[in-house]
């Protein structure tokens, strides 16, 4: 990525910021505008959106069972897509400097479409998201990717979204689709995977969703052939012949775990109260749920209230390497969490959501190891702009040395690039936060 490209998309983004005249304030959750306060939920007076509710998990995993929180009730599926067209060094995007209240900056670089048929179909009473019909009837041959994946399960209650890769043909693509939306070349794009809270959460899933040969424009990773570092450790990885089925292996561990969430009164939730305005903890602990004021005036609707997640801290999201046999190896976790509608996902080796620490065993043990580990990639992201406040992850790449001994407990797997690639672009294996760990990797194909 060229220091000029950079530079450009910093300007653009500083000017969007300018244009929507961004604000967001916190204020009571009980002076929130359209907003229904009630015992059982927090919910929009129309009936869309999302909703706060209170959830009491039991489960086979002993570190879930027992716990009780809020959480965002979205069941909407939403379609986080790019329209793509042919350019002369191969694929562009179309790409949205979007602002949103819980952006890390306000302005993150977007999807060309980013809505919930709440939005999509105006229940909010503005503007229509433009684009929407590039995805609802897509050119035939046109669909690149298109799969349903998960949002973060210790947040959402069983939400998932539309990752979609619309190519259109010359005569369909917006020639001139206003200033907070431009036409991108995807190499300088996936790039910006390594920067510091430019790519928002829901680009980078999309990205690494879509069959990386795409982006790479053939085979991934091939042009460091000849060299001896860690883009050459990633394309001997992706060669290697696929030796077993790690989807399989995820599915006997998903069918291994049960998992019951019981709909509790908000008010009657063990060790959370509704005070200061704010439904917070008892004991200060990983997140709280607060109410925003927000303008900004390059959004549908230029001014709205809406409550907002807000963590105590930042995550760590670790994806772990080392070389067995000399090949290039990943480390990842089937992850029981109360919120995946699919109960267990595929997890980076270490992934601890913002405010909370890594648990005791063997996640502690991966955690002061990857410590003293050789860094490849590293960023911090911001995740959910729409519903979290600022809430971040910090993202690493590590390698551990070959001889370093390490144990692999029945929920943990080691995975070349070739299968890391198959699960990321399969629907609903993969976590939200370890795709966008993934897409680190991407950067480099």
């Amino acid at each position: 990525m060229s220091g000029g490209f950079a530079a450009a998309i910093a300007a653009w983004r500083a000017e969007q910021r300018v244009r929507s005249a961004f604000v967001c304030e916190g204020m009571p959750l009980e002076a929130l505008g359209r907003w229904n306060m009630a015992e059982r939920e927090i919910a929009h007076a129309t009936g869309g959106f999302f909703r706060i509710i209170a959830v009491r998990t039991s489960s086979s995993d002993t570190g879930i069972d027992g716990e009780a929180q809020p959480f965002i009730l979205q069941p909407e599926i939403g379609i986080l897509g790019f329209l793509a067209r042919r350019g002369a060094a191969g694929p562009e995007l179309l790409v949205q400097a979007k602002t949103e209240p819980g952006n890390e900056g306000a302005v993150q670089l977007a999807p060309s479409f980013q809505c919930t048929p709440s939005n999509y179909t105006a229940r909010h009473g503005g503007t229509p998201a433009p684009f929407f019909e590039h995805f609802a009837e897509p050119p035939p041959g046109g669909v690149i990717s298109d799969l349903r994946q998960s949002e973060q399960g210790t947040r959402f209650l069983g939400k998932f979204n539309r990752n979609m890769v619309v190519e259109l043909p010359d005569a369909l693509a917006p020639q001139e689709p206003g200033p907070a939306w431009r036409w991108l070349d995807a190499a300088a794009l996936r790039g910006l995977l390594v920067a510091d809270n430019v790519l928002n959460t829901d680009a980078r899933s999309v990205l690494v969703s879509t069959p990386w040969r795409y982006w790479a424009g053939g085979e991934p990773f091939a042009r460091w052939a000849g060299t001896d570092g860690f883009g050459a450790a990633l394309l001997h990885s992706y060669r290697q012949a696929v030796e077993d089925d790690a989807a399989a292996w995820l599915l006997t561990r998903r069918a291994a775990v049960s998992i019951t969430n019981k709909r509790l009164a908000l008010t009657d939730l063990p060790g959370w109260r509704m005070a200061d305005g704010a439904l917070a903890p008892i004991v200060p602990g990983s997140f709280a749920v607060r109410g925003y004021r927000v303008q900004a005036r390059d959004r549908e609707v230029p001014n709205w209230e809406q409550p907002l997640v807000d963590s105590a801290g930042e995550g760590q999201i670790t994806l772990i390497c080392q070389r067995h046999g000399g090949v290039l190896r990943v480390l990842l976790r089937a992850r029981a969490e109360p919120g995946l509608g699919n109960r267990v996902e595929i997890a980076a080796s270490v992934q601890v959501a913002p405010g909370s620490a890594p648990e005791a065993g063997f996640e502690a043990e991966l955690t002061e190891a990857a410590a003293g580990a050789q860094v490849h990639l590293a960023c911090h992201q911001s995740e959910e702009g729409g519903r979290f406040h600022r809430d971040g992850n910090a993202y690493r790449i590590v390698e551990l040395d070959a001889a370093m001994p390490l144990a692999r407990p029945a929920a943990f797997r080691w995975v070349t690039l070739r299968q890391l690639e198959a699960l990321c672009t399969t629907p609903g294996l993969v976590t939200n936060e370890a795709r966008s760990a993934a897409s680190l990797l991407l950067s480099l194909a």
